[in-house]
């Protein structure tokens, strides 16, 4: 009769996968590399995101969409896009529609081989006490400080 009885480590166990309503982590990181995003897919990003990296999509997003979907981030990370290397009219109308204030936490912009229209670096920073440490290649930021 002992045999056939689980025992309470047994029973731990098998219920590892159980859900637990008890703990929640939420996320709070999120990489997507060398991907295609689709726009259900980007709105349903969970506002709890801190870190968000979206390095080297095929095709563009919505980026002004960003800042009401993910108001937590700290730190972005949208380097080595080729459409925002060569942006397209409809890519340079997001960008200058995106509220930068809203991302009131945010500290560091990754930003590497990636075209900065006019005024955007102006923009990120506007209304801050302290400034967005925005990412750029080595080339670009010795340019930019000449």
């Amino acid at each position: 009769g002992q045999l056939l009885r689980p025992t309470a480590q047994i029973q731990e166990r098998e219920d590892w996968d159980s859900e637990d309503q008890s703990t929640y982590y939420p996320l709070k990181s999120l990489i997507v590399l060398s991907t295609r995003l689709s726009m259900s897919t980007i709105s349903a990003l969970p506002p709890t995101l801190t870190h968000l990296a979206l390095i080297n999509l095929e095709y563009p997003i919505s980026l002004h969409r960003l800042p009401v979907l993910c108001p937590s981030l700290v730190v972005l990370d949208l380097s080595y896009n080729l459409w925002l290397a060569h942006m397209s009219v409809d890519t340079l109308k997001s960008i200058r529609r995106i509220e930068w204030g809203r991302w009131t936490q945010l500290r560091t912009l990754g930003w590497r081989e990636c075209f900065i229209p006019d005024d955007m670096l102006i923009r990120v920073n506007e209304g801050r006490w302290d400034d967005v440490e925005v990412v750029l290649d080595r080339y670009v930021e010795y340019v930019l400080s000449m």
